[in-house]
């Protein structure tokens, strides 16, 4: 006869059998369990890459274009100072165009100048800047209504060395008036008036 369930001693606790496993509904945290808190952070905007300038094809173009004629100036400018210094050595007193005080001189080194300024606006136009751009449309501007000026008879009465510089600069030694004016008008809409520019320089 098998002895009564009582009789059997129990296993110890190190050898005894695991718990069966509990089914049904899972047992969730507490909401107001300190893990499961939820603590606000505070609010990081991504830092966006700034958008680079975008040329077009006409903006390119005017800026090309305002290089060359800036270039073609400074080769006048030399060529003027030259024409000073030439006519100086072979009239003694040399007065008719101002070279014995200097005019002539002054204005090759100031056509210099706004050749160097002419080809440092166009490339900063290029890449963005309103003030270069700006400055370079209102010189062509300047410059076109001298040259028109000078075409309809009343260049004279601006004296001849405003003439002179502003020939100098635009490159009208090297080109017809209307061909200087029609580059010069170009420019303009390509720095000012076309849609495309105005939509590049406002983003």
């Amino acid at each position: 006869m098998p002895p009564p369930l009582s009789a059997i001693p129990a296993l110890p606790p190190s050898l005894a059998p695991p718990p069966p496993p509990a089914y049904g509904r899972p047992t969730y945290a507490s909401r107001r369990d300190p893990q499961w808190e939820y603590i606000p952070q505070p609010y990081v905007s991504p830092k966006l890459a700034p958008v680079a300038f975008q040329r077009n094809g006409m903006l390119l173009l005017a800026q090309i274009l305002a290089i060359v004629q800036g270039l073609l100036a400074l080769v006048a400018g030399v060529d003027v100072i030259r024409l000073d210094i030439g006519l100086g050595g072979l009239f003694t007193g040399f007065t008719a165009f101002g070279g014995v005080d200097g005019q002539i001189i002054a204005s090759g080194v100031v056509v210099l100048i706004i050749g160097t300024l002419v080809v440092t606006a166009a490339i900063l136009s290029g890449r963005g800047s309103q003030l270069a751009r700006w400055l370079l449309a209102g010189w062509q501007f300047i410059a076109g209504l001298t040259i028109l000026a000078a075409l309809t008879g009343y260049g004279l009465s601006l004296g001849l060395v405003p003439l002179l510089v502003v020939g100098g600069a635009s490159g009208v030694v090297f080109a017809p008036l209307y061909g200087v004016l029609l580059v010069q008008a170009f420019i303009i809409y390509g720095l000012v008036i076309h849609p495309a520019t105005n939509q590049a320089f406002a983003g």
